[in-house]
């Protein structure tokens, strides 16, 4: 039995009957995010997306694409780079050749994020930067671009960091390990939380398909982030994956705000 962190469509389907998946993907927070900016950044028309090439990235283009299209957005490029590259100027000056008014950076990293932005602005771009994806770290990536280049971004967030649940976790999370701590954690706090109620409730370590099945029954569960549960039958055939609230932040002097929410 394994609660999972594997980003990609392809880790969960019919058969995977003793894996969970512990945060959400695009597949389930793209949509919601999407629509979001349509409501919010109505100016807002033709994208360029930028994704690491690796598995990780393709599945994020197909995602995102289907996502932004289904929404009205006009894809004006898209590009893929090696996650060794550190000059993004030759590729920057061909994506801004085509105007776009989004720079979508989906699941690049945290530190290539920020040199994706510094650059960029260095060329000229006055657009919009936008991260529909997982890895953010949002001191890390203001340390890397610049804080006047990095403000006004517009990211998916794992949680709202100015809850008291939050601040309670991240003051404990301090007495054991180095701060600050990255919002990423609070899946993995509720995911051991649901996995030890599971055993209890089970009264088992060793009957994994009575802890499977404890598992699974745990929906809706009171998270850090609120209200979580199991689904996912429709996209993978398995409701193994885990369903959070989706956050959307902002760059704001220097730091991230919640700007938007949706169950």
């Amino acid at each position: 039995l394994a609660i999972i962190g594997a980003y990609t469509e392809k880790a969960l389907d019919a058969n995977t009957k003793y894996i969970f998946r512990g945060f959400p993907t695009q597949v389930e927070f793209a949509g919601p995010f999407v629509e979001w900016l349509k409501k919010n950044k109505p100016d807002l028309k033709t994208i360029v997306e930028l994704e690491p090439n690796d598995e990780t990235g393709w599945s994020s283009q197909k995602v995102l694409k289907e996502r932004y299209e289904s929404a009205g957005y006009k894809y004006v490029g898209s590009e893929l780079f090696e996650r060794s590259l550190k000059d993004f100027q030759p590729l920057l000056t061909r994506i801004l050749a085509a105007k776009p008014d989004i720079i979508e950076l989906g699941t690049t990293p945290p530190s290539l994020t920020g040199l994706v932005i510094r650059q960029a602005r260095e060329l000229g771009f006055k657009g919009q930067f936008v991260k529909i994806g997982g890895g953010f770290d949002a001191p890390q990536i203001v340390a890397i671009a610049g804080k006047d280049f990095v403000e006004g971004f517009i990211y998916a967030a794992s949680a709202d960091n100015s809850t008291a649940n939050y601040k309670n976790l991240e003051s404990q999370y301090a007495k054991v390990l180095k701060p600050p701590m990255n919002e990423f954690v609070v899946y993995f706090y509720d995911d051991v939380r649901m996995l030890i109620d599971a055993i209890q409730t089970a009264g088992t370590v060793e009957d994994t398909d009575k802890v499977r099945t404890v598992l699974e029954k745990l929906t809706p569960y009171k998270g850090v982030q609120g209200t979580i549960r199991w689904g996912g039958m429709k996209a993978y055939g398995s409701n193994h994956q885990i369903l959070t609230p989706t956050f959307i932040s902002m760059i704001k002097d220097g730091k991230g705000t919640i700007i938007g929410r949706m169950e």
